[in-house]
């Protein structure tokens, strides 16, 4: 249940840090930086990057970042399959 509430918060943070910086992008204003999305994405945060970039267009020309977020979403997407086949086996 735990793991579940996490990955729910830090999609929204990393959902929400891409929508805001595509407006503070919009306006000229100071951005956020890089290493925030990447730091999202680590955390189990990827598919809200993702998705966030997508919808609105954000960052989808930084390919070195977009490999980056897509390769996180593959190892928290491992990570979580690995936690549920265990929680089951626990009988949790």
């Amino acid at each position: 249940m735990l793991l579940w509430m996490w990955l729910c918060v830090v999609n929204v943070f990393g959902f929400c840090s891409a929508v805001y910086d595509k407006r503070l992008a919009k306006k000229g204003a100071r951005r956020t930086p890089e290493r925030r999305f990447t730091l999202y994405a680590a955390l189990g945060g990827a598919a809200g990057v993702l998705l966030a970039f997508y919808i609105v267009r954000h960052k989808t020309k930084h390919f070195k970042l977009l490999v980056t977020i897509w390769g996180l979403l593959c190892i928290n997407m491992l990570i979580v399959a690995f936690a549920v086949v265990r929680l089951s086996a626990m009988g949790v």
